[in-house]
């Protein structure tokens, strides 16, 4: 009976699979000086050589996005990507800001990646299993891409972090807050060029990490948006010192269905602290997740929960593992956590799912 079933869903499978390749995604061509290009191609060597790639605003340069029906856009690009696995070969990373009061396809910025880095089609059903639990998602796409005249075939267009992706989620605008991760990557540099034999010496980790906002120019500007952000940094910071629950900082339901979310899809990898990406909400003054990053579609040996035994027993408290501990150790969180795991896990739930994305 196994095999007859196995049968009847590949026969299933030839439509979608002729369809797909009848699929037309968006074009986007993107249109870089040669001096900029070659600026682009320097600090992809210096990534290779570090084994990480490192950038600040200054990484920038000017371009021209055509996309749509001959419609065009003044953009800021740069590459994307911490690991060397978005820079490898022709087809590169990159991290785009679109200029001026322009927008594309509704966004302001946006990564472009080749779609193995986030293990192709599965990140796209995470982030629609976020969204029909009502957590916060990022808007992710496939388009083919032409870099000066080049068809380097087809991304992965991700949505990055700004006021629009609140507005798109039906969210009132507030801060997104990170645990900001340029120090966990400089120290990943440091110790593959100057000191490999060493342990980590925690200047990037957990704990020593700044916590800073996406956008910090316009809230800072703006009263009542840096009285929300205080708000905000202070509840997180509170959570990270112990002195506050989970409950009384997060969302509790958004976070349970987040963390079940990421044992269901195999998302394990966007659950960690460099990153989860947290909004703070005004209307209830507490934290939501954010999705991304989570790699979906690995096959995982553990649930989150399992997890946190590492640093509870060794008292590791600048790891992965000691984050979770912390958002665990919270009854309340625990017990929703696992009502949330047991319904989305459920058989009916996940036929109900792909049923709804099966186009």
């Amino acid at each position: 009976m196994l095999m007859i079933k196995m049968a009847k869903d590949n026969v299933a499978l030839v439509p979608k699979l002729v369809q797909g390749l009848q699929a037309e995604p968006e074009q986007l061509q993107l249109d870089i000086k040669h001096k900029y290009f070659q600026r682009l191609a320097y600090q992809r060597e210096l990534a290779l050589a570090n084994g990480t790639l490192v950038v600040d605003d200054a990484s920038y340069v000017p371009a021209v996005l055509r996309y749509g029906k001959g419609e065009k856009a003044k953009i800021k690009i740069r590459l994307k990507g911490d690991r060397i696995d978005h820079l490898r070969g022709d087809k590169w990373s990159f991290r785009i800001r679109v200029k001026g009061e322009n927008s594309v396809f509704g966004m302001k910025q946006f990564s472009l990646h080749r779609p193995a880095t986030r293990n192709f089609v599965n990140e796209w059903l995470y982030h629609q299993a976020l969204k029909r639990e009502g957590v916060i998602a990022l808007r992710y796409a496939f388009v083919e891409v032409t870099v000066n005249g080049k068809n380097l075939g087809i991304y992965a267009l991700e949505e990055h972090f700004e006021k629009r992706l609140i507005e798109n989620n039906r969210l009132r605008e507030g801060p997104i807050l990170r645990f900001n991760e340029d120090l966990f990557w400089q120290e990943n540099v440091q110790r593959r060029n100057v000191f490999p034999a060493t342990q980590r010496s925690g200047s990037g980790q957990y704990l020593s990490s700044d916590i800073d906002a996406f956008q910090t120019g316009k809230l800072f500007a703006d009263s009542s948006r840096y009285r929300q952000f205080r708000k905000a940094l202070s509840l997180l910071e509170g959570f990270r010192r112990g002195a506050l629950p989970t409950s009384a900082v997060f969302d509790i339901p958004k976070l349970a269905s987040y963390f079940a979310v990421a044992d269901v899809m195999g998302a394990e990898h966007g659950a960690r602290w460099h990153n989860i990406r947290f909004y703070y909400n005004p209307v209830t003054a507490l934290l939501e997740p954010i999705g991304f990053d989570g790699n979906s579609g690995k096959l995982l040996k553990t649930i989150e929960f399992s997890r946190t035994g590492l640093a509870v027993n060794t008292l590791q408290t600048n790891t992965f593992e000691f984050f979770l501990a912390r958002i665990f150790a919270d009854e309340a969180f625990f017990r929703v956590y696992v009502a949330t795991l047991e319904r989305i896990s459920k058989t009916a739930y996940l036929d109900s799912f792909f049923a709804e994305i099966d186009d």
